[in-house]
């Protein structure tokens, strides 16, 4: 089966761990993607642009790259990108990320033996080295427990999926809904029943940094989480229940100070074997 890999870069992409991400989903994969697509996401460095020029260099899979003169935001760069792709497949993969190995493999193994139009998986998250690993996201399994609990929390790990391009079209493809641009596409393709799965491996070392707990911040993003929801009710996904629950948590979360918050995600919503 072959397949695309789609990622985006902007300006703060740390080259190094960029090349540490590619080559994690070209050379060290048991299966190996055939198309490569990069989205510039506005104006990068010099030094980033080279290492790109570098990696793509190395490798004899078809690189597809298109630049956007301004940053535009990730929910219309992978918007971009999906469009590109040339595959009925496409994996996500972030620019500093790591994937394990076998993750195609497993993945392209459930597309070929189950009925299903997207496949993510567990991961577990690091810091600085991928020995380091400080917490995990567990998302449930089976498509029906998926759909339970989207009405609460993301019920993919966005690095992790592998989804068909139609489905990803129909569903309306990536909107721009800053912060949460995977959510809204979760909650659009489940209002339309398409069958979903989980794997229950570890596909995939997800980098952290403090800027994690700082990009999940503020009084916009508490406004788009919960406008979110009320969509999500409107489609039929998420329950007046659920809003208020999970607006009631995000907003607590968000906005409480930066140190809290990182013992909330390490300690409670991100801790080990969570799910």
């Amino acid at each position: 089966m072959k397949f695309s890999v789609l990622m985006s870069v902007y300006k703060n992409t740390n080259p190094d761990y960029f090349e540490q991400a590619v080559k994690s989903v070209t050379e060290l994969q048991t299966i190996t993607p055939d198309e490569l697509v990069i989205v510039e996401d506005g104006p990068i460095s010099s030094e980033v642009t080279r290492r790109i020029e570098e990696v793509i260099q190395k490798y004899t899979i078809k690189i597809i790259r298109y630049k956007f003169p301004v940053n535009v935001g990730l929910g219309a760069a992978l918007a971009k990108g999906i469009e590109l792709s040339t595959n009925d497949v496409i994996a996500r993969m972030d620019d500093d990320d790591i994937s394990v190995p076998t993750r195609f493999q497993k993945q392209i193994s459930i597309f070929e033996n189950d009925e299903v139009d997207i496949v993510g998986g567990q991961l577990e998250e690091f810091r600085e080295e991928v020995t380091n690993i400080v917490g995990s996201r567990r998302v449930p399994e089976r498509d029906l427990d998926i759909k339970k609990f989207a009405g609460l929390r993301s019920p993919f790990n966005h690095p992790t999926v592998m989804f068909k391009k139609e489905a990803v079209l129909a569903a309306g493809n990536y909107g721009d809904v800053r912060g949460l641009e995977d959510y809204d596409l979760w909650l659009r393709m489940i209002s339309k029943d398409f069958r979903l799965k989980n794997s229950n491996e570890t596909l995939l070392y997800m980098r952290t940094t403090e800027n994690l707990y700082r990009r999940r911040s503020g009084f916009l993003y508490v406004i788009r989480y919960i406008q979110l929801k009320f969509r999500g009710y409107k489609l039929g996904v998420v329950s007046f229940d659920q809003i208020i629950l999970s607006s009631f948590a995000m907003s607590v979360s968000v906005l409480m100070p930066n140190n809290i918050r990182k013992i909330l995600y390490d300690k409670i919503l991100h801790k080990r074997n969570e799910f």
